[in-house]
């Protein structure tokens, strides 16, 4: 259900190439920060369309401060839900498939965008070939719930490589991508829609789909600011050595909805997706009915893998003595 900013006239800026979804649940806290900040970006007033706000059934004064800044912006563009809550995965699904626009931006709703997030991630993208599905994604500032700066680098505090997504085999089992920095093309959209319920998350199976079929293409510098507090759906948390237990119980689940992810991808593009990758997607989806043997050797061979060291480990105890 829309407000009554969807009975404005459509604007008449077929120029406009980008619009941006914002996923929206109880965030009355920080959401007006993160809209003024992508309105306040150099690329904001002729490179977008459409802010479209996609509402997962926020019980506190969220919608109230939407429709208090659509009331001066008639880009924005808001959406209730016509159901039941659904996620923040299933929420992004629906706001993709609201768009029109050749070229779509993902927002959460707490963070805040640098100046040139809009100009630079659509100038990287224009770049690549049109006839694929493209992906690019940037790194990030991790911050606290005031701004106050965390890490420079998402990828240096995760201690992932920056070149951990260049190949599908390692995207498939540790993301890179947060989708709160992507740009995606049009293409690609009508590739990975509908995100299947079992996808980990959409940034994810976005991801997978623009490496397998397209290009995947990172910004080596941070274009937004990630604000870690309480209420993160999916955060950016260091491990502590006190909460062992608890972290491996987390990656113990994980690695269920990987595999449950990797099962989807293969049932979705099974017949579309390369040998190479095929076999990496079953092993994967198979791996709790490989014999301990079989695990033990695909860690060794690094065909099941993770990013550094100590989440090596974690991996093979799991493989050892948790997957069955």
């Amino acid at each position: 259900m829309n407000n009554t900013n969807d009975k404005k006239p459509a604007l008449n800026v077929p120029d406009k190439p980008i619009d941006i979804v914002l996923a929206a649940y109880n965030g009355q806290d920080y959401i007006q920060a993160q809209i003024q900040s992508i309105q306040r970006n150099h690329g904001y007033s002729h490179l977008v369309r459409k802010l479209i706000v996609v509402d997962d059934g926020s019980t506190d004064h969220t919608l109230a401060i939407i429709q208090t800044l659509a009331a001066n912006d008639n880009k924005i563009e808001l959406h209730q839900p016509a159901q039941e809550k659904v996620g923040p995965s299933q929420n992004f699904a629906r706001g993709l498939a609201l768009t029109s626009a050749p070229y779509v931006m993902l927002s959460d709703q707490d963070d805040v965008w640098l100046p040139d997030k809009i100009v630079t991630s659509y100038q990287y993208i224009k770049a690549l070939n049109p006839a694929q599905p493209l992906l690019v994604y940037s790194d990030l500032s991790i911050v606290d719930s005031q701004l106050n700066v965390i890490n420079d680098s998402y990828f240096a505090y995760k201690k992932i490589p920056l070149n951990w997504g260049n190949t599908f085999s390692q995207l498939l089992q540790q993301n890179t991508v947060s989708g709160c920095t992507a740009i995606v093309n049009r293409l690609l959209i009508d590739k990975a829609l509908p995100i299947p319920e079992a996808a980990y998350m959409h940034d994810w199976w976005l991801a997978l789909v623009a490496k397998q079929f397209g290009t995947l293409k990172l910004i080596e510098r941070p274009l937004m600011q990630y604000r870690q507090h309480t209420n993160n759906s999916i955060g950016a948390k260091p491990h502590r050595l006190v909460k062992i237990r608890q972290h491996y119980q987390d990656f113990c689940l994980s690695m269920d909805k990987m595999v449950a992810q990797a099962n989807a991808f293969k049932a979705y593009f099974s017949h579309q997706v390369d040998p190479n990758a095929l076999n990496r997607l079953t092993l994967i989806s198979d791996l709790k009915h490989l014999s301990r043997k079989q695990r033990l050797k695909a860690w060794i061979s690094k065909k099941l893998n993770r990013s550094h060291v100590k989440a090596r480990i974690v991996l093979l105890a799991y493989l050892l003595f948790t997957c069955k």
